[in-house]
């Protein structure tokens, strides 16, 4: 793998004599043994997904938060490993070259590891200033498979135009949703990116090959990306990012072959003050370079006195889909989200607060939209309602450098995301059951994440709170403990109605609300090298 990577490197070299390049080959390891139980308060079977109870082993989503993990596509307890060919050099005094080859080994079970491309890349950058006093320059960055790490949008939670755009997996899913793996092909991309010390702008594109659903022949698919950012001032940073995406052919009859084509811009301010301004360790090239600004494994710093930043994004797309009023044409569905982070550091304190509003038609981007390709109809007594969701969230944490501890507390408040309709009929096919025909307000958490409300039931609340203590026994290994509590009144599940001394199996069936209470505990031994 190494040699592969150096061949990749020398590729996209120009002609020009060779100076000496470094190698690093080396591994982001995470490793993580968990006993779990997400949800003392209910018993096996009571849930959906259900909890076996207390285990060794991964938690489920039961045992993430909606404000968890906001910038990063991993729930923090997997075991998995980024196998890193890296490679660097230079050519000429102007020119630096780098590439590295990342194989992500994701460890599902004892049996079963999933093997990814994890944004391999070439990158060769041109410094107008041979003694690189100055930033300026201008860089190519090729990704031969995997172009996800290039995304519009900041925050990793309101980021899109990832490779699940392409209906490629999405990594934010369960594993076991395997039906969204429907594009086999890779996604591999380019971006030419010039910058200064204060100023950067980007083009991009990226492709793939995916089959017209009217003809039956694959064709390309194209997505055309565009960025640039400037700091104002020392504490003021404005940037944008966009694209304009081909997904190809809409699948349904009533317009089938009609070009599926999403477009949209997104638009962040932040203002800092001693904390400088990140992005998502998922939008990051993988580097082994001792002289890079942001080294992969940097311990968490604590400078004293008082440090901060704010930013805030906002995201307008538009998607053609079928319309859901005249089955015979198409429109465009809008979508949006936005959010307002805030981060602080006091001493050895740590403050953060994140508030996100995303649309259902944002939520459901990939899909696209609830039923697959098909706008939510606005008129007659087919009408769709829909509510975003928008969350709040609050946490705090202190090291007690002393001790190696860090404990922490987080609060937030969900108000999930819901679709309503006057029939669910269209999901079910010919033969509906009968508790998918009448009106139904379905909340939606996610991609293939439904819960169907009882009749008369509008969303409630979810409110959660997390207490977490972490203990670091050395640079690479760490102990922490977590202990949950969510009210969640949206869960339902399917009941028979049955009188007594009646045939039960004949009976129909009812929707009631689960016990929205839920006590969850996880304590994990964490490594990471």
């Amino acid at each position: 793998m190494r040699a592969l990577a150096i061949t990749l490197v020398l590729t996209s070299m120009p002609v020009l004599a060779p100076r000496a390049a470094s190698a690093g080959d080396f591994m982001d390891t995470r490793l993580n043994f968990t006993l779990t139980n997400e949800n003392v308060l209910a018993k096996p079977g009571e849930t959906n997904p259900n909890i076996p109870g207390w285990r060794f082993g991964r938690p489920n989503s039961f045992g993430v938060q909606f404000f968890d993990n906001y910038d990063t596509r991993f729930s923090g307890f997997e075991n998995l490993s980024n196998l890193v060919a890296y490679k660097k050099g230079k050519a000429g005094t102007n020119w630096e070259m780098e590439g590295a080859l990342v194989l992500l080994f994701n460890q599902f079970s004892d049996v079963t590891l999933g093997v990814f491309d994890n944004g391999s890349y070439i990158k060769s950058t041109y410094f107008f200033d041979q003694s690189r006093a100055s930033k300026q320059n201008v860089a190519l960055t090729v990704f031969p498979m995997n172009s996800d790490r290039m995304r519009a949008g900041y925050s990793y939670k309101l980021s899109w135009g990832g490779s699940p755009v392409f209906y490629k997996f999405n990594p934010d899913l369960p594993v076991s949703s395997a039906t969204f793996v429907q594009n086999q092909n890779p996604v591999p991309g380019a971006k030419l990116q010039y910058a200064t010390d204060g100023f950067y702008a980007y083009a991009g594109a990226k492709s793939t090959i995916f089959r017209n659903p009217k003809s039956n022949e694959e064709e390309a698919l194209w997505g055309g990306f565009f960025g640039a950012g400037v700091d104002v001032n020392d504490m003021l940073r404005i940037e944008a990012n966009g694209a304009v995406i081909d997904r190809g052919k809409n699948p349904k009859q009533e317009v089938l072959g009609e070009p599926v084509t999403l477009l949209g811009a997104t638009g962040q301010v932040v203002l800092h003050d001693g904390i400088p301004v990140g992005t998502s360790v998922d939008f990051k090239l993988y580097k082994n370079d001792p002289a890079s600004p942001t080294p992969m494994f940097s311990p968490e710093q604590y400078p004293g006195g008082v440090t901060w930043l704010v930013s805030s994004e906002l995201t307008a797309l538009a998607q053609t889909l079928q319309s859901g009023d005249k089955p015979a044409a198409t429109t465009r569905q809008p979508a949006m989200a936005g959010d307002l982070n805030a981060r602080a550091k006091v001493g050895f304190a740590r403050l953060r607060l994140d508030v996100s509003y995303r649309t259902l038609e944002f939520i459901l981007v990939n899909v696209p939209s609830f039923v697959p390709y098909v706008d939510f109809p606005q008129t007659g007594d087919a009408r769709v309602k829909t509510t975003p969701d928008l969350f709040f969230a609050a946490g705090a944490d202190y090291r007690i450098d002393a001790i190696a501890t860090t404990l922490g507390l987080t609060l937030g408040v969900d108000l999930p995301a819901t679709y309503k309709a006057s029939s669910l009929s269209s999901l079910a096919g010919n033969n509906p059951t009968p508790a998918l025909q009448g009106p139904a307000t379905v909340v939606v958490r996610g991609e293939g994440d439904f819960e169907i409300l009882p009749d008369g039931k509008d969303r409630a609340p979810i409110f959660a709170a997390k207490l977490e203590s972490m203990f670091d026994l050395n640079e690479f290994l760490s102990a922490k403990a977590q202990a949950y509590y969510v009210r969640d009144e949206n869960r339902a599940t399917l009941v028979r109605v049955c009188a007594e001394g009646q045939d039960c199996q004949y009976q129909a069936f009812e929707r009631k609300l689960r016990n929205p209470d839920q006590l969850g505990f996880n304590f994990t031994l964490s490594a990471r090298f």
